[in-house]
């Protein structure tokens, strides 16, 4: 794997914008979707909201809301929504 995208991809969840990780990286922000897309099969967005969902689910027994702050969404709405939309169910049902 290309070592700019191993550097993007281990720092999504802490870089707030994908141009400041195509920055950091040496790369325009079209090139490191491009790859992304290419590579993973998959749009950095989703990309980084399974990240964001997996890191919920870590510490989803202490409750939806921390969970989320947890995970980085704007608020349990926001985590529910995201956690809906990418496996069929809301984050209760996981647990």
């Amino acid at each position: 794997m290309d070592p700019r995208l191993r550097h993007v991809l281990d720092n999504i969840l802490s870089t707030g914008r994908l141009q400041d990780l195509a920055t950091e990286a040496g790369l325009s922000p079209q090139r490191i979707r491009a790859l992304i897309s290419t590579t993973l099969g998959v749009p950095p967005v989703r990309l980084r909201h399974w990240a964001r969902l997996t890191r919920a689910i870590e510490v989803l027994d202490q409750g939806l809301t921390a969970a989320a702050l947890h995970g980085g969404f704007a608020d349990q709405p926001h985590f529910t929504r995201i956690a809906r939309r990418l496996l069929g169910s809301p984050p209760g049902a996981v647990f």
